[in-house]
């Protein structure tokens, strides 16, 4: 395991887990909970929004999903990976727009420039990019509607 290297890709991984776009769990699907219904978003509502707030949010409704993440051709737990993609975030996170920075940090790893991924129950792989910009479009619905 390349540790350095590793936890950079693993946190932007797992940061977001970026995991799951389209058609996946951020809708429901896949055994997670409706987006508005998840602990993540009920924590998000009771915090000051910001764009930080946001990324936390997505990373967290991944957090004990039934995924993995598959960086540099190896499947890891998030559980795994969380703790790896939260200190990314809190380390290499500067008040970007949040798509944005999920489109910088969230695709290769630095490794060996592979595409990161989630890997969920049916065996399917979504790249963690669109996973969690799509988690990021549910958020912002989901604010929407709330007001």
């Amino acid at each position: 395991m390349r540790s350095g290297s590793f936890s950079r890709g693993v946190a932007a991984a797992g940061l977001f887990f970026c995991l799951i776009f389209g058609a996946g769990p951020a809708r429901g699907d896949d055994g997670l909970p409706p987006f508005e219904q998840s602990e993540a978003y009920q924590q998000y509502l009771k915090q000051p929004p910001s764009n930080l707030a946001k990324l936390l949010c997505g990373l967290n409704y991944f957090r004990s999903a039934p995924v993995m993440v598959r960086y540099d051709d190896i499947d890891y737990s998030v559980q795994f990976a969380y703790p790896l993609g939260l200190a990314y975030l809190l380390t290499h996170y500067h008040d970007e727009n949040p798509v944005r920075w999920i489109k910088k940090h969230c695709y290769r790893s630095p490794t060996a420039d592979k595409i990161m991924y989630f890997k969920f129950p049916d065996g399917s792989y979504r790249p963690v990019r669109e996973v969690f910009i799509n988690t990021h479009r549910l958020l912002e619905n989901a604010q929407k509607k709330k007001s």
